[in-house]
C-alpha cells in the first residue's frame, strides 16, 4: 500500500513519541480553523448509535446532499472518504486505460494499477482512455480548471469515464465557479467530493460520489455494504448546516495564502507557485532537496509534504498547507532559520 501521504501524525507519535497536538501539520491541507463546534456535541452524545447497524443506504444524508445540490438522493452515494471512491470506480467500470494528469494526487495511479489498468499521460497528444481522473483544484499544484473545459472534454469524448475530483473545492479561490456540480452533469462525469478537508474531520472518513443514476447503480452494486459508520453519518448530517463555517474557512486561506506566498518568496531558495487551493507548491533552488528540508522542519515539530514522489515534480518541490497567521509565521521563522544552516549552505 501506497503511504506517502500527508497528516500521518501516529507515524510522528510512533517514531518520537510526541503528543500529535505539539506538532504544526502542514502536510495536510484541512480547513484551518479546525472541526465546527458541532462536530465534537455530535460525538459526545451519539454513543447510542454504536448499538445499532448505520443504515446500509445512508439515506438522510443523501437526502441532505441532494437538497443542497439541487439533485436527486439517487445520483448520490456516500462513502468512507472520497477515497472509497478513487479505489472502487476503477474497479466498477474495468477500464483499459487511464488517463491521469501530472503532477497530481498519487492515489489515482495507485488506483488505476490495483485494478489492473494500464496508467497514460492525459497530456500527451492523441491520448485516449476508458477512464480518466482530473483533480480541480490540483493536488499539489494548486491550480484549477474551468468547468466549461472539463464539460467540453467530456463531450469531445463520452466513450471516457471522467472523474472529478473535487476534494478542495470547498477552500478555493471561487467554489462555485470551479465546481461542476454548479450545472447538470454529463452523463460521462463522476464528481467525488469529501467533508475532510472542508470541516478538518479526516478521522472521520466520510465523501460522496454524485454521477447519473445508471452509473451510480453500477458502483453501488460493488460497493462494500456498511462501508460508513454511524458517527460519520450522524456528523456529515449535522455538517450541512455548517456552511458559515466552510466560508469562513475559504476566507481566511484567501487572506493568509497572499501573506504566505509573500514571505515564502522572501526566503532565499524558496519559490512558491501561485495558487487556487488550501495549500501552496513551493519550487526549491538548486542543492536543496524535498526530503531533507521536510526532515529538518521535523526538529522543529512541523510537518510539510515532499513532492519528491510526485511524477512531474520531484525533490525540487514541496507543498505546505495554508493555515493560521501565526502557524503559518512558525512555519516562515522556522524555515528562515533552517536555510542558514552549514549543512543546507
Amino acid at each position: 500500500m501506497y503511504t506517502g501521504h500527508g497528516g500521518n501524525l501516529e507515524a510522528i507519535r510512533a517514531r518520537y513519541g510526541w503528543d500529535p497536538a505539539t506538532v504544526c501539520d502542514f502536510s495536510a491541507s484541512l480547513n484551518p480553523l479546525g472541526p465546527p463546534p458541532v462536530v465534537d456535541a455530535i460525538l459526545r452524545t451519539a454513543s447510542p448509535l454504536v448499538a445499532a447497524y448505520p443504515d446500509i443506504e445512508c439515506r438522510a444524508l443523501r437526502r441532505g446532499l441532494a437538497r443542497l445540490h439541487g439533485l436527486s438522493a439517487d445520483a448520490i452515494l456516500i462513502g468512507n472518504g472520497s477515497t472509497e471512491f478513487i479505489f472502487l470506480l476503477p474497479r466498477v467500470f474495468r477500464p483499459r486505460t487511464v488517463l491521469v494528469y501530472p503532477p497530481t494526487y498519487r492515489d489515482y495511479t495507485e488506483a488505476a494499477e490495483a485494478a489492473g489498468a494500464v496508467v497514460a499521460d492525459g497530456r500527451a497528444a492523441g491520448s485516449r482512455g476508458d477512464l480518466a481522473f482530473v483533480c480541480n483544484p490540483n493536488n499539489p499544484t494548486g491550480t484549477a480548471l474551468d468547468p466549461n473545459a472539463v464539460r467540453a472534454l467530456a463531450a469531445d469524448r463520452p466513450s471516457t469515464l471522467f472523474v472529478v475530483d473535487e476534494a478542495y473545492v470547498d477552500l478555493s479561490d471561487a467554489p462555485e465557479a470551479f465546481s461542476l456540480l454548479s450545472a447538470p452533469l454529463p452523463d460521462n462525469v463522476i464528481v467525488l467530493r469529501s467533508f475532510t478537508k472542508t470541516y478538518a474531520v479526516p478521522g472521520l472518513r466520510l465523501g460522496y460520489a454524485v454521477g447519473a443514476p445508471t452509473l451510480m447503480v453500477r458502483v453501488e452494486r460493488l460497493k462494500e455494504p456498511w462501508a460508513v459508520n454511524a458517527l460519520a453519518l450522524a456528523a456529515g448530517q449535522a455538517l450541512l448546516e455548517c456552511a458559515d463555517h466552510a466560508r469562513a474557512g475559504a476566507e481566511l486561506i484567501r487572506r493568509e495564502r497572499a501573506r504566505l506566498i509573500e514571505r515564502l518568496g522572501a526566503l532565499p531558495g524558496f519559490h512558491p507557485e501561485p495558487s487556487h487551493a488550501n495549500f501552496v507548491l513551493v519550487r526549491l533552488a538548486d542543492g536543496l532537496h524535498a526530503d531533507a528540508v521536510r526532515d529538518r522542519l521535523i526538529e522543529d515539530r512541523i510537518l510539510i509534504r515532499s513532492c519528491a514522489d510526485f511524477e512531474g515534480l520531484g525533490p525540487a518541490y514541496i507543498r505546505v498547507a495554508v493555515r493560521t497567521g501565526e502557524e503559518n509565521r512558525r512555519l516562515v521563522e522556522a524555515l528562515a532559520v533552517a536555510v542558514k544552516e552549514p549543512v543546507w549552505a
